[in-house]
């Protein structure tokens, strides 16, 4: 009914503020992990304990990615895309769901075309695709007896990239597959499965201009099939790839940055990553703090985060924009929270630039080097 319809509405409604929550509280200790995980390899001499620190950034990263998937879940407006490489963005898939197979007996064959398969998508989202079917997949698979395959396959034809998923299951019965891409639809039992999963995947796809659809008849297993526009890698997409690896070391020694986050740990993590660098770093945490410094004393640049207790970092910038004008084209945001719209608006009206929690030691490098020698006049 209707009704019952508005009452799902309001559920997806509700969780959507609570993943957003969640992934914010997530991505600070996440930083922090990553951030000191990333300092620790750089000193440590012992291959034994460089394979350690290789583990706990592996898992770290594994816990970004879930953390990804529930933003994406929970993000309203349309996400940004870069270049990616269709085949690696499968192999990391495949690595989350590795101990899901293994427990489920599931052999996974991959037939990834060798030639270029970039397309212009936002990460994140695609993965929640690639992700949704094979978890459909897997999830068909335990309705069979004897062995359990999963084929992931991938071609470019023309302009296209496609890519198909197929199993070895049950199959989709021609009434159903008429559906499966309708909100809410799903075979599944009650409490197992919103029938959102296969309606956000379409979504997704048509906005990246692309394809999904699915082929199978009853008893002979289904394939999945997501078609994206083809982007030929240029010689002007390589040479920038090649040229943001090549930072000069010691460039930055003598500047003056303030670094404002209310959590102690990255706080610390981010004067620790620049001070390797030769700059001065000083701390505050919160926009209070941050403003009795701007007062007192002048900075190269403030790396400020956009929710702080007592005055955030949208309030701190409003505040230098009326009365320390020259410093309000010296700001950087960091931020956990990219699923906020208000987070998102603010981000894109000030456009200031901004770095995603967790972030490495690199990540940062990059984008304080960029703001002094690319961005600014």
């Amino acid at each position: 009914t209707v009704q019952n319809r508005l009452i799902e509405v309001e559920k997806l409604s509700a969780i959507g503020m609570l993943v957003s929550g969640i992934a914010h509280e997530l991505n600070n200790p996440l930083t922090s992990i990553i951030g000191y995980t990333d300092l620790l390899y750089g000193k440590a001499s012992d291959d034994r304990d460089r394979k350690k620190l290789e583990k706990i950034a592996s898992e770290a990263q594994r816990a970004v990615r879930i953390v990804k998937n529930l933003s994406t879940f929970a993000r309203e407006s349309k996400a940004d895309k870069s270049l990616i490489d269709i085949n690696d963005l499968l192999r990391q898939v495949l690595k989350f769901k590795g101990r899901d197979f293994v427990l489920s007996n599931i052999r996974i064959v991959e037939k990834f075309s060798p030639g270029s398969m970039h397309a212009m998508a936002n990460p994140a989202q695609m993965e929640q695709v690639f992700l949704n079917i094979i978890n459909n997949a897997e999830h068909a698979l335990k309705l069979i007896h004897g062995e359990k395959v999963i084929t992931l396959e991938t071609v470019s034809k023309d302009d296209w990239i496609e890519v198909r998923v197929k199993d070895n299951g049950p199959g989709i019965s021609e009434e159903h597959l008429k559906k499966i891409f309708f909100p809410f639809f799903t075979t599944k039992d009650v409490g197992r499965g919103t029938g959102l999963g296969l309606s956000i995947c379409y979504g997704i796809v048509d906005e990246h201009r692309g394809k999904i659809y699915a082929e199978s008849e009853s008893g002979r297993g289904a394939t999945f099939v997501v078609k994206l526009p083809a982007r030929r890698e240029s010689a002007r997409d390589a040479k920038l790839e090649m040229g943001s690896e090549r930072i000069e070391s010691g460039v930055l020694s003598g500047k003056k940055i303030l670094i404002v986050d209310d959590e102690q740990a990255v706080q610390e993590l981010v004067s620790e990553f620049l001070s390797i660098h030769g700059i001065i770093v000083e701390e505050a945490s919160n926009g209070v703090d941050a403003l009795d410094k701007v007062k007192a004393d002048d900075y190269d640049l403030i790396i400020a985060d956009i929710k702080m207790p007592v005055l955030s970092g949208i309030s701190l910038y409003n505040i230098v924009r009326e009365q320390y004008p020259a410093l309000m084209s010296r700001f950087i945001f960091i931020t956990g929270d990219s699923v906020n719209e208000e987070t998102n608006q603010f981000i894109h009206q000030s456009g200031r630039p901004f770095l995603l929690k967790p972030f490495s030691s690199d990540d940062l490098y990059r984008v304080v080097y960029s703001f002094f020698f690319r961005t600014q006049p």
